[in-house]
Parts: C-alpha cells; structure tokens; sequence
C-alpha cells in the first residue's frame, strides 16, 4: 500500500507535469521546464532531510564503486547516442560501429567488474534472486511505451492540429490522472490475489492501449485517441506500481532500499533505451519516406526542402516555419503527405513499443503467485 501511495502522488506529478510544461513552454521559454526543477529537487531534499529519520545500514560495504558506475554509463550512453545518430550516420558508418564497440566492450567490463568486487552496484544475491530479477525485467518492457506516448502525442498535436503548448500537455492530463487514480485499485487487488494478477492486467491493458492509438487514433482527432491514452494509464497505474512492490517483497527487509533503487535503475534504463530505439525507427522510416515515399508522388524536392521537412518531423513546434520556407501553393500540396509520412513513422515507432509490452506480458506467466522472500 505504502508504493502504491507514494506512486499515486508520482502519477499526479506526472499529470501536473506537462501542463506546467506548458505553461513555461508557452508563456516564459522551454529552458524553464529545466530551470524549475532546481528551487523543487532543492525542496525535496531539504524536507526529506529534516523529515525522515535516519535508518539503518543492510549491512552491505558503503564504498561506491566508481569504476562500475563509470564502465555502465560509458555503455548505456555509447548504445543510446548510436542509436539516436544511426539515421544520420547510417549503421554502416564507422562513428556508429565504434559506438556500438564501446557499448559492448564498457559492457563486458561492468560484468567482469561487478562480478569480481565486494561493492558491487548490484550485489551477487540480488543478481542472482531470480523472481526479482524477473519483476526488473518486466519493469525494462511496460516503460517504453510510457515515455513514447509523452513525448510523441503533444509532438503531434502541436504539429498536425495546431495545439499551443499548453493545450498539447493537457492532452495527456486524462492518461496520467488515469495513471494515478488506479495505483490505489491495483494495490487491493495485489494483496487479495499476488503480483502476477495485477501485472499482468496492468501489461494487458498496456498493451491494449497502445495498439488502440496506433489503430484507432490516427485521423481521429484528439477524441480519437483518447480511448487509448485512457486505456494505457489504466495499464501503467496497475503494472508499474505492483511490479515494484513484488521486486521489493522479493529481497530481503534489509535490503528493500538497495531492490527499489534497482528497480528504479530498470525503470529508467528501459525508458531511455525504449524510447531511443523508437525515435530510431521512427526516424528512418520517416526519412525513407521523405526521401523516396514523396518523391515517389511527383514531388520533386530540393535538398533543402527535404532537410526542413526531416527538421519539422523530427524537433518539436508547430508548421509555421515549414509554410514560410515552401509558401502557401508548395505547402498545400506537399502538407498531406508530409503527415501521412509522419503518421507512418511513429505507428511503426510505437508499434515495437508495442511488442515490448507483449513480450512482458508473457513474462507474467513466471512471476509467482505470492511472495516467496
């Protein structure tokens, strides 16, 4: 109950977020959305310091092991910033291959650290708690789909119906409450029934909504995908919060700390890494299309204009600037399948999103049905 508390007021937060987003973004400037986070995180800590009593060490060293945290960050970064180039570079590319050599290699030698040192950044026990191990996993698949959908939708929104900033981030206001009203549902239903019930309806409906908003939403409107979104922070109130709870439940007490923080590393790795794989496919098929699909149609564009097309799909904002550099005849004609272009690129994105949540969701099949720690 205690998580699902604490991961309510995070699904608030989360609702509260991009309207603030907005706010800042529309009316003062996108660094704000930056700059805020100061004078809060500052809050935070000063509160939790005069507010939670000290607690006991679980015993474990209370070094931190540098190299292990430097040899993981060289590799996640190397993987993800080769990723997020690969469609400019091409896979090919020596700057892309040396990346993905640096990943594995940083890779191999955080193993091979974290195997052979007592201050491991994941104790052999926790490693080696295979139900926990399990639950992180799970955690790494239902995040991508999270992070996709709050960065793509307000993109499009503000792209394609000319939301203003704000408007854009309230668009997901209905998600994310959504999100944090059923925290406390899927905790109930987690103490009368164990963690794989609630996981897995928390997966299921994860990956219903997901694949509504591909195929229902699109040409639909805002109303078109609301179904979906609904849907989606139905299936995150209940997976996200009972997947961290059954990690947590499946360690020992002395080392719930230590699990959750574990988890959370999962949480964020799997949204970083998800969400820069998407954007990887999303941009190459967008680039496919801008480069072929619409010379294909009889639109014979110039360098230039295919770079400010790449640009407008690819950063944030609306087609103001795009109707400045074709003019008001070229844009008409070109506007229509610029969006089909577009639409294609991000179905295909949350569409592997999509089979992610799948492939957790099958994992649900091993998780027990009570706690064995």
């Amino acid at each position: 109950m205690a998580v699902g508390l604490i991961l309510g007021a995070a699904g608030v937060g989360n609702a509260a977020g991009p309207l603030l987003g907005g706010v800042l973004t529309e009316y003062v400037s996108w660094r704000w959305v930056l700059y805020v986070n100061v004078p809060l995180s500052l809050a935070a800590g000063i509160l939790t310091y005069l507010a939670v009593d000290k607690q006991p060490a679980w015993g474990g060293s209370k070094k931190v092991y540098y190299p292990g945290i430097a040899a993981v960050s060289i590799s996640l970064v190397s993987l993800m910033y080769a990723l997020n180039q690969s469609t400019s570079w091409g896979w090919g590319s020596y700057k892309t291959i040396s990346l993905l050599v640096l990943f594995a290699v940083a890779m191999l030698l955080f193993i091979r650290i974290e195997r052979r040192t007592d201050e491991a950044l994941m104790p052999k026990d926790v490693m080696s708690n295979l139900p926990f191990m399990l639950a992180a996993a799970i955690m790494f698949t239902v995040i991508p789909a999270f992070f996709s959908l709050l960065l793509y939708m307000p993109q499009y929104y503000e792209k394609f119906f000319d939301y203003s900033p704000l408007r854009a981030g309230a668009s997901l206001v209905l998600m994310l409450l959504t999100f944090a009203v059923l925290v406390p549902i899927s905790g109930r239903i987690y103490n009368l029934s164990g963690p794989r019930l609630s996981i897995f309806i928390g997966m299921s409906l994860t990956l219903v909504g997901t694949l509504c908003v591909i195929v229902f939403g699109f040409g639909g409107g805002y109303y078109g995908f609301l179904p979906g979104l609904i849907i989606s922070g139905a299936g995150f109130g209940f997976a996200i919060p009972s997947i961290t709870t059954a990690a947590v439940g499946y360690v020992r007490e002395s080392m719930a700390s230590l699990a959750g923080g574990i988890v959370y590393m999962f949480q964020l790795v799997g949204g970083a890494l998800g969400l820069a794989i998407v954007t990887t496919i999303f941009t190459a098929a967008v680039r496919n299309d801008v480069t072929g699909g619409l010379t294909g149609y009889g639109l014979r564009l110039s360098e230039k204009h295919q770079t400010e097309i790449l640009a407008f799909m690819i950063r944030s904002g609306g087609k103001r600037e795009l109707y400045d550099v074709f003019g008001q005849a070229a844009f008409n004609d070109v506007f229509n399948h610029i969006y089909n272009a577009y639409t294609s690129g991000l179905k295909f994105g949350l569409g592997f999103a999509a089979v992610v949540v799948a492939m957790g969701d099958l994992l649900t099949f091993f998780i027990g049905g009570k706690h064995t720690a």
